[in-house]
């Protein structure tokens, strides 16, 4: 299940490099976010609950590259669109989880 995941990071790579001309920058960690989050969504199906190990590999390599790669090569505009763009996508997931899980635990 984790080659596939590997192979999904490889195509928003090549999406952003064709579209920025950086696919290694910012815009592939707010895509790694995004991707992070939609397994993490899934996870809640009993069927998918394994995959939240997934999505968490997804967060931290995210925040590793964040900190290490997107820090040091970015410009400041570049820099500001990443933490916010990450921030908002964090923000918007946490909650939302939070409450989907709140439901689904209540129903249990």
């Amino acid at each position: 299940m984790g080659g596939v995941h590997l192979l999904i990071i490889a195509a928003y790579c090549t999406v952003a490099d064709y579209l920025t001309g950086d696919g290694f920058g910012p815009a592939t960690t707010l895509a790694m976010v995004i991707h992070g989050t939609i397994v993490l969504f899934t996870a809640l199906k009993p069927v998918w609950a394994q995959s939240i190990k997934i999505a968490w590999a997804v967060y931290i390599a995210s925040g590793i590259k964040i900190f290490t790669v997107d820090l040091k090569d970015s410009s400041v505009p570049e820099k500001m669109v990443a933490f916010l763009g990450i921030g908002i996508v964090l923000l918007f997931a946490g909650y939302q989880f939070q409450k989907l899980r709140t439901r689904q635990l209540e129903d249990a």
